[in-house]
């Protein structure tokens, strides 16, 4: 009877296998998915791009993650759409979001709206509403940093933790890239993720990365072609092992 008062459930849906996520909102180039941690980056795309990934945490079926996103920039902004879903017969949870970032010069601001849903057998689903806010700051070519909140708005008297996310990228020249994201969700300690990568001819990629709130180690490695872009990674966790995951990228002019 003890035991439940003092167990956290895990409501906030985190990636295993990918290094660091966040800091893809800091880089010169950003991803499909970089606006998940901050939506102010939609300002600076300049191309349509999209982006499927799977992990298969800790080589469970039931435990697998999909997500599914896609940024389109315009002359107002940006606008950015991502999926995500994992479960099984006996649980689902599942993430819409949609997301808008304008440059204000040196700074750029962004929002994203939010609806999630979590499915449970016997019990019924519970659905929720929900807001946040992100700013980015180009202080110099090669150096950006940025602060996110996610969950400030909400719809549902049962509550998602508010995120608050502190994230920043360094890239020294155009093969290397070290990034750093502080994130503290309400209730839970506050979990740092480090980031090392670098690039090889523009053809070639790879990186390491470390995630202090699962004492989780992380590695990458991809090539590019084109406008077409496969990442492989996994991640290791001491004692629930490895989850290995694959990432497609694709482009197209605007």
């Amino acid at each position: 009877m003890l035991i439940c008062c003092n167990t956290n459930g895990q409501q906030i849906l985190k990636t295993q296998s990918t290094p660091v996520p966040g800091s893809g909102a800091y880089v010169k180039n950003p991803d499909a998915f970089s606006f998940t941690q901050n939506p102010a980056v939609l300002s600076s795309y300049d191309n349509i791009l999209f982006g499927l990934f799977n992990e298969r945490r800790f080589l469970m079926d039931e435990t697998a993650v999909y997500s599914l996103s896609a940024s389109l920039p315009t002359d107002y902004g940006g606008m950015g759409l991502n999926f995500d879903y994992t479960g099984f017969s006996k649980y689902s949870d599942y993430k819409l979001s949609v997301a808008y970032g304008k440059g204000l010069g040196s700074v750029a601001a962004g929002i994203t709206f939010s609806y999630s849903n979590k499915k449970f057998s016997d019990y019924g689903n519970e659905g929720n509403f929900s807001g946040g806010l992100g700013l980015l700051f180009k202080v110099n070519p090669k150096f950006s940093t940025g602060i996110q909140v996610t969950n400030m708005i909400q719809t549902n008297k049962s509550r998602l933790p508010v995120i608050l996310k502190i994230g920043a990228g360094y890239q020294p020249s155009t093969s290397v890239f070290l990034g750093l994201d502080i994130s503290k969700e309400e209730f839970v300690p506050a979990a740092i993720f480090l980031l090392l990568s670098y690039n090889y001819n523009e053809r070639f990629h790879g990186g390491i990365g470390f995630n202090t709130s699962t004492v989780t180690f992380s590695g990458t490695a991809g090539v590019s072609w084109n406008d077409y872009r496969v990442d492989i990674s996994v991640g290791y966790h001491r004692f629930l092992g490895f989850t290995p995951g694959v990432t497609l990228f694709a482009k197209m002019k605007k």
